[in-house]
C-alpha cells in the first residue's frame, strides 16, 4: 500500500513539473549549450527542461520541440513558410 502510494504521488508530482516546465515562454534552441550529453540553458547549472523554437528573420516560428531534464522529448517539428 505504502509503495502504491508513493508511486502515485511521484508520478503526480513529476506531470505538474512537467506542466509547470512546459508551460513557461519557449527558449531559442540556439541559446541552448550542449554539456556532457544533456542540453542547458546558457548560464544555467540544471539541464533544460521546457519548449524550445527558432525563428526566421520575420520572427516565424522554423522548428520546435520539447526538452526535459535537458534530453530531446520526441522529435523537432519543423514547419514550412506558410506555418503548416
Amino acid at each position: 500500500m505504502k509503495q502504491t502510494l508513493l508511486i502515485t504521488t511521484s508520478l503526480i508530482i513529476t506531470a505538474l513539473m512537467l506542466v509547470v516546465g512546459c508551460s513557461s515562454d519557449p527558449i531559442s534552441e540556439g541559446t541552448l549549450d550542449l554539456k556532457d550529453g544533456l542540453m542547458y540553458a546558457m548560464n544555467d547549472d540544471e539541464p533544460y527542461t521546457g519548449k524550445v523554437v527558432d525563428t526566421d528573420v520575420g520572427e516565424t516560428i522554423r522548428l520546435s520541440g520539447l526538452y526535459e531534464n535537458g534530453v530531446l522529448v520526441g522529435e523537432y517539428t519543423f514547419y514550412r513558410e506558410d506555418g503548416s
